[in-house]
């Protein structure tokens, strides 16, 4: 099945989930078809599904979406509106029919002051298409690491010794 839209996590377009089933379920319970780990999401949060031609999105949980700063209760989605899950932002970008979108982001549908999301602390449900790469920094630098274990140490060493 083609994927008629795209849900693309905080301001990193390589974290993204294709929109292919008629109704995808967002929300913080394990059965959804998104699972965001957000305290602030409802178990259903919410409902992203194909009516009429349109791609629409329906607030199923007693928490607020808000869509490009609205609460919304229903609504029609559209190419490059930023949804608000709790404190997890995703923008939805629309994909025309049989046409595979990859390269067009628009990071201007961000709010600077909600890009406090960073896909690091999701744990997701289902597995993104892409992910980003790295590692943490603490593998990065082992020696800053070695050090800063040394020195706690010292210090609680030195604590438990004066009392």
């Amino acid at each position: 099945m083609n994927p008629y839209g795209r849900l693309i996590l905080g301001s990193n377009h390589e974290v993204f989930y294709e929109l292919e089933e008629p109704e995808t379920v967002i929300g913080r319970a394990e059965g959804c078809d998104i699972h965001l780990d957000d305290p602030y999401v409802s178990r259903r949060q919410a409902r992203i599904f194909r009516e009429q031609g349109l791609v629409r999105i329906e607030n199923l949980g007693r928490n607020p979406v808000l869509l490009n700063g609205e609460c919304i209760e229903k609504s029609v989605l559209q190419n490059g509106d930023m949804i608000l899950f709790g404190k997890t932002q995703v923008v939805f970008q629309l994909s025309p029919p049989l046409v595979h979108q990859t390269t067009d982001f628009d990071d201007s549908a961000l709010d600077p002051e909600m890009t406090f999301l960073l896909p690091e602390h999701q744990t997701l449900k289902s597995a993104p298409r892409k992910t980003a790469k790295g590692s943490p920094a603490w593998r990065e630098s082992p020696l800053r690491t070695a050090l800063l274990a040394a020195l706690l140490i010292g210090l609680a060493y030195i604590i438990f010794r004066l009392f």
